[in-house]
């Protein structure tokens, strides 16, 4: 395991774009959001948990948007679980906690999907 601390420690890079994106020394890339979420919560991540995390951030985008429960296979490739086990865990509490239902289909707030998996990869 790698310690958090000296995993996170950055340099602040300007894309162009409106977002900031820190690059950490490694090469690897975290949105703000996510490093804060990691950092305050005191995960400790592997280098392979991290590198999922941010190809799942990178793939469903803006932390603070929503993504469909039903759709999140086909938006994430590299997400683990099935829409389907999500379903479950909602039902179980152990799911993303932020969601908002709109009809019969639920949309989790992207945040708290990766804030699931980094739980999930930090055992």
């Amino acid at each position: 395991m790698v310690m958090l601390e000296k995993k996170l420690q950055n340099d602040v890079v300007n894309t162009g774009k409106d977002d900031i994106v820190y690059v950490n020394k490694d090469g690897s890339r975290l949105s703000p959001a996510i490093t804060k979420l990691i950092r305050d919560s005191g995960y400790q991540l592997s280098d392979v948990a991290l590198m999922l995390i941010e190809a799942v951030a990178a793939e469903l985008g803006n932390p603070d948007s929503f993504t469909a429960r039903h759709k999140i296979n086909e938006i994430s490739k590299s997400f683990p679980y099935h829409h389907r086990t999500l379903a479950n865990r909602d039902s179980l509490g152990t799911g993303p906690k932020e969601h908002i239902n709109i009809g019969k289909y639920k949309f989790y707030r992207n945040l708290s999907i990766l804030e699931m998996l980094c739980k999930d990869l930090c055992k």
